[in-house]
This record gives structure tokens, sequence and C-alpha cells, in this order.
């Protein structure tokens, strides 16, 4: 081994002693939970919407079923209907994508920091 290799080393060594390695599967677990917590979130939403929201005929989103009952709640999360000025099930949808891929990325973010942070001496 040369001299050059030697000092590569130890300065390499030295320079990954206090971080240690990546855990193998970091990037993987950190995108999992990122998506879990996404969809978490947008479930939640849409979930708590139709258990207090009302429709914009008036009726209560938690005596209504299927494709009605989810498309008042997504209308709800988009300000109401578009008759009724809101924003509709388009708007609706935005916001529970938009949020659930921010939450995606908080969280997804968070849990690779913690993965991958620095080991205490």
């Amino acid at each position: 081994m040369s001299k050059f290799d030697e000092k590569f080393e130890k300065k390499f060594d030295d320079s990954v002693k206090d971080v240690g390695e990546i855990p193998k599967n970091a990037k993987k677990k950190a995108i999992a939970t990122g998506v879990v917590a996404g969809t978490g979130a947008a479930v939640g939403t849409v979930a708590t919407v139709a258990a207090i929201g009302t429709a914009s005929t008036g009726t209560a989103i938690a005596t209504l079923s299927g494709a009605a009952a989810t498309n008042a709640a997504v209308a709800a999360i988009g300000g109401g209907a578009l008759a009724a000025g809101g924003g509709g099930i388009a708007l609706g949808a935005t916001i529970l994508t938009g949020g659930g891929a921010a939450v995606a990325l908080a969280v997804g973010y968070g849990a690779w920091k913690i993965l991958t942070r620095k080991k205490k001496k």
C-alpha cells in the first residue's frame, strides 16, 4: 500500500468516525414512513369532514353513502360545491393531494434525518 493510500484511508476513517454508516435501508424506511403519514393525513381529513361536514344541499355528509358521500366530503374540503361558490371537487382533490404530499415530505425528511443522524460521543 502506498503512502497516499494510507493517508487517504486514515483521513477517510477519521471523517466518518463520528457519523457512522448510514443504515442499509434508511432511504426505504424514510420513504415508507412519509407515504404512510401522508396517506393517513389525507384519509383522516376526509373522514373528519365526512363525520362533521355538511354537503352543499344542507344534508349531513355522515348520512350519505358511496360516491355521494365521497364527492360531498372532497367538495367540502374544496370550499363547497361549484354551484355554491366553492372550489368543488377539483379544488378539494388538489388540497388533499398537496396536503398529503406535504405531510409525506416533511415526515419522510424527518425520518431520514433521524435514521442518518450522527452518533453521540
